[in-house]
């Protein structure tokens, strides 16, 4: 795979070949005009465009990893999560939890990064940040010269340009501290690594090990800086982190753009180009790879359906079955005088369940029809008794209860005996009410009047009288 690191801050780009865990420089190139193509592209934020944390999260679960990140970032950071875009990657894990390196940065930064370099003809595929691409560079320096256990001491990376200087700290395979500087002098930067070593200690707890020194005028001040520094100086020699000589790259004016052409090799990174800022592209291969894709992608596709097939079958086949069960739950509720069989199987033979229905509902009708059909709803009741009560009955209603079969599908309520007690602060009322009620109740029986509180209760039985009797 060919990988394209730019190096925005000196227009410098370097062209990597990777393959089966090798690398070779194919090209190195001073600016950034009529670049060779490229599988992948690689460009970075700056230290003052973007942001990282070191956190220890007490899990290993990826998504309460996300959950307590954001947490974190949303107490810690002061931008809102619409305007904040971050990444992560996670550098080790234990019994205890997970250490966890976060990136971030502002998505109109990402926006406007992408846009100024598609206006240069650059449609970067991977965005990544300034600090994480040196670690990678480190990771792979360390690694190549059997020294990785360096990085359980902090490992300084000083970056010395005419216009800028930046210093970042690394430590256990993470940037932990990192500095910009607008005034390149010896006087600053003696100033600068002091303050550094500092920091270090404070965040690590442990002192610089030593100071690798690149950029463009690193020569310049590296005299200077091993004669003051008490702390190990040396170059970065970048060149040996894909193994080859001084002489094929120079390791001061190259590091940046090989650190990003490697960040693009790898297969986990920091990447802000994703979400929204997702690259939509089309990769043009070898036919044969072409092919290979196309079989594998119809495999997966046959194979996706055919799992989808059986999936959708066992899911209809146990809605199905429930609801059949419901169903037969239902109608044995209502119609318990179905047979079981006919019930079991009435899939199969709907028409016969269908006619047993049919039969149940026809004996309903009927015996409506004979045991209810002479008598008056109870609502047609009342309203013929508050018709026939005299006006001069004053009184109140204690009691109405009427007696009625428990018939299924019959409209109404067949009234069959009556009972009202009615209560009145005379004494002499119940005579009165006994003359209104002899028009609706048919016999009438009265009761004798009690004394209750203040009044008197009398209570009537009868069965009611039909209105055609009237």
């Amino acid at each position: 795979m060919r990988t394209l690191g730019i190096d925005a801050s000196g227009s410098r780009a370097l062209l990597l070949q990777s393959g089966f865990g090798r690398f070779e420089i194919l090209q190195t190139i001073d600016n950034l005009e009529n670049l060779p193509p490229a599988d992948r592209i690689c460009i970075a934020l700056s230290h003052i465009e973007s942001s990282f944390r070191n956190l220890t999260v007490p899990t290993r679960d990826k998504k309460a990893l996300l959950a307590a990140i954001q947490f974190e970032l949303d107490d810690d950071v002061p931008l809102t999560t619409e305007d904040m875009i971050f990444d992560t990657i996670t550098v080790r894990q234990s019994r205890e939890g997970s250490a966890v390196h976060v990136a971030l940065s502002v998505k109109k930064i990402i926006h406007d990064t992408i846009e100024r370099y598609q206006k240069l003809g650059i449609d970067a595929d991977i965005v990544t940040t300034r600090s994480w691409a040196m670690q990678t560079l480190l990771n792979r320096v360390l690694a190549h010269v059997g020294a990785g256990n360096m990085q359980e001491s902090p490992v300084g990376i000083l970056d010395i340009n005419p216009q800028h200087a930046s210093l970042s700290i690394h430590y256990r395979k993470t940037p932990v501290i990192v500095r910009t500087l607008d005034t390149v002098d010896a006087a600053t930067l003696w100033k600068e690594l002091q303050y550094a070593s500092l920091m270090c200690k404070r965040v690590t707890t442990h002192s610089l090990s030593e100071i690798l020194v690149t950029g463009s005028a690193a020569h310049a001040f590296m005299p200077e800086l091993e004669q003051k520094s008490t702390i190990p100086c040396a170059y970065l020699a970048a060149s040996e982190a894909i193994g080859q000589s001084e002489e094929k790259i120079s390791s001061t004016i190259y590091a940046h753009a090989l650190a990003l052409a490697l960040t693009a090799a790898e297969q986990q990174t920091i990447q802000f180009r994703r979400q929204q800022f997702a690259k939509q592209k089309i990769v043009q291969e070898k036919k044969y790879r072409a092919y290979s894709h196309l079989i594998f992608y119809a495999l997966a596709i046959a194979c996706s359906f055919a799992l989808s097939l059986t999936v959708q079958s066992s899911v209809s086949s146990q809605k199905l079955s429930n609801t059949r069960l419901q169903v037969e739950q239902t109608i044995s509720r209502i119609f318990p005088q179905i047979a079981p069989s006919v019930l079991r199987n009435y899939a199969k033979d709907e028409k016969l369940l269908k006619k047993q229905i049919n039969t149940l509902q026809a004996q309903q009708r009927e015996l409506a029809q004979i045991f209810g059909a002479a008598h008056e709803p109870a609502l047609l009741f009342l309203h013929r008794l508050s018709a026939n009560l005299r006006p001069e009955v004053v009184t109140n209603t204690m009691r109405f209860s009427f007696g009625s079969p428990n018939m299924p599908y019959m409209k109404g309520v067949l009234l069959r005996s009556v009972e009202l007690g009615f209560y009145s602060q005379a004494r002499d009322m119940d005579k009165k009410i006994a003359d209104s009620l002899r028009y609706v109740i048919k016999p009438l029986t009265a009761g004798t009047p009690e004394a209750q509180g203040d009044g008197w209760k009398v209570t009537f039985t009868g069965k009611p009288k039909e209105a055609s009797d009237d």
